[in-house]
């Protein structure tokens, strides 16, 4: 009796100390800027603190407040490892991928060569001593024309008659 007598008496503190629990586990799930963090914990302390009658009752609410925390942490952390979360890993991009280094093909953007066959779209071309595979960007090229590379869109060289 004593339990339904604390709800019944404490209807707001009890529904400010859920609505913050609401936003500290949206703010696992959901990091960004903070706002639902911080004000889940305002929130949740708030309703701590207007809900107990003693700093003992308080500091009994808070620690039951910090297990249910723990544990809404602990799944959200299991269930992000495994891909449960957004259907992707939850692994830093920093940790996870090497250092992108640069496209080695960029060197050959805006020197000149000449075509081996004919590029109809594609052939290879000659360009600074190196037989290439490139991509016409302007139709059909004939064997032996002097060609530019104008633009590199990942391993696929573009090349222009001059």
């Amino acid at each position: 009796m004593v339990f339904w007598s604390f709800i019944t008496e404490n209807v707001l503190q009890l529904l400010m100390m859920l609505i913050g629990f609401g936003l500290l586990v949206l703010e696992i799930y959901l990091p960004g800027f903070g706002v639902a963090g911080i004000s889940g914990s305002v929130l949740l302390l708030a309703g701590i603190v207007l809900a107990a009658d003693s700093v003992v009752q308080g500091l009994v609410i808070g620690l039951i407040a910090v297990v249910f925390l723990g544990i809404a942490f602990t799944i959200a952390m299991r269930a992000g490892a495994k891909g449960r979360i957004l259907n992707k890993r939850l692994v830093l991009n920093a940790v996870a991928t090497k250092p992108q280094k640069e496209n080695p093909l960029d060197y050959y953007e805006g020197l000149e060569g000449k075509a081996v066959t004919p590029l109809n779209p594609v052939g290879s071309a000659e360009i600074e001593g190196v037989r290439l595979s490139v991509l016409s960007d302007d139709g059909f090229i004939e064997s032996g024309a002097q060609v530019k590379v104008v633009r590199i869109e990942g391993k696929q060289l573009y090349v222009r008659k001059v």
